[in-house]
């Protein structure tokens, strides 16, 4: 593998090519009827049968679903290395299948472009793992892009399909944990050169695609993470679409509090305007009660916070469906839907709300907006 000095000498080349001053092109923001979608990467992950996968993606166009969020996992496309330079082979059988049974339902993929091919990883045998360099992951995501993107090869292949190309791409999962991050420290400047290697590659291929940072983790410091980001790499601003970010908090009033602090971090550090874009979003429930408040909740936030002062791009809940096998494990329990793809009662609520959310409203819901001076403060 090239040394890591050799790709951040790289990719420094390529973004003085650009120029010192990013041109400050138009914010682009997500199509209106697209905004609010679910995630599916645990149905995708089950590796269903074709029955089970179209009943689930069937209820989720009944729904009013239109953007949905799965793995597009590095290691899965490319299971070997190049048998020579510039020799890639790349396997699309599985994310083609995928790619056809939503396009076929009037349903748009947003790939999480993720984590490490075994035989590209900074540390051997963990594919949540930084790659061994950024210019390997980048030859991935060009090589994606080319595929699914606007005017992609997959859509020239199968013409009989609607065209439905990807149009945001979201480069990795919760960078600022470690589980994502090969159990090492987070490392901000590390995963911003990783960012920026990709976009260049995702933006020669697909110029009109959103390119956003992966959903960092709203409970593990992420707005200080973003500034670090930035920090370490200037040349960020201007070259970033969006930002991800996940949400989990017990109460709706916690989420605001760090969707809010998260728009100062990225407001100070970027474009104005520039979106957060929610991709994760959710609660466990395990028992009738916690089912009742997440529905209560669930509808609350899913009709406030994209309608709010806080900039929200996409709003996709985690998750249509989930495991329900172990009772000590919550990730099995944020599913929903049942395992028949009937809705449960959270999962009928939002489901409501995307087929028919609330019209945008000159005066939007304050959220976001710095507190008004206390009384006391006036008095100073």
């Amino acid at each position: 593998m090239a040394p890591r000095v050799a790709l951040t000498v790289l990719v420094a080349g390529v973004l003085a090519g650009l120029g010192a001053a990013a041109a400050q092109a138009p914010v682009a923001v997500p199509a209106p009827g697209e905004r609010l979608g679910i995630n599916a990467q645990v149905l995708m992950q089950q590796r269903p049968s074709a029955r089970r996968r179209d009943r689930h993606l069937d209820a989720m166009r009944v729904g009013g679903i239109r953007l949905v969020r799965l793995d597009a996992t590095w290691a899965r496309a490319e299971p070997a290395p190049p048998r020579a330079p510039g020799r890639r082979r790349f396997d699309w059988r599985y994310d083609d299948r995928w790619v056809a049974a939503l396009a076929i339902r009037g349903m748009r993929w947003l790939p999480i472009l993720d984590y490490s091919a075994h035989w590209a990883t900074s540390i051997w045998g963990k594919e949540h793992a930084p790659p061994a360099t950024d210019a390997l992951f980048a030859g991935y995501a060009k090589a994606f892009a080319a595929r699914y993107g606007a005017g992609g090869t997959f859509w020239r292949r199968n013409p009989w399909l609607p065209a439905l190309p990807v149009t945001t791409y979201e480069v990795w999962n919760e960078p600022n944990l470690r589980t994502f991050w090969g159990r090492r420290k987070p490392d901000p400047r590390r995963y911003a050169g990783l960012f920026l290697a990709a976009r260049i590659e995702l933006k020669r291929t697909d110029p009109a695609g959103r390119v956003i940072v992966g959903g960092l983790a709203g409970r593990a410091g992420a707005p200080e993470y973003l500034r670090a980001m930035y920090r370490a790499r200037p040349a960020l601003r201007g070259r970033v679409d969006g930002v991800g970010l996940h949400l989990y908090a017990p109460t709706p009033e916690e989420m605001y509090a760090r969707t809010a602090e998260m728009r100062r971090a990225l407001d100070a550090v970027d474009r104005d305007g520039l979106p957060l874009d929610v991709t994760e979003i959710g609660w466990v429930a395990r028992t009738p009660a916690e089912e009742r408040r997440r529905t209560t909740d669930l509808a609350r936030v899913a009709r406030e916070l994209p309608t709010s002062d806080c900039g929200i791009g996409l709003f996709l809940p985690h998750t249509w469906e989930s495991a329900e096998r172990d009772r000590e494990k919550a990730g099995d329990w944020f599913g929903l839907v049942g395992a028949d793809a009937t809705p449960k009662p959270s999962g009928a609520a939002y489901l409501q709300v995307v087929a028919a959310p609330p019209a945008a409203e000159p005066a939007r819901r304050a959220l976001c907006a710095p507190a008004a001076p206390s009384s006391a403060e006036h008095g100073r």
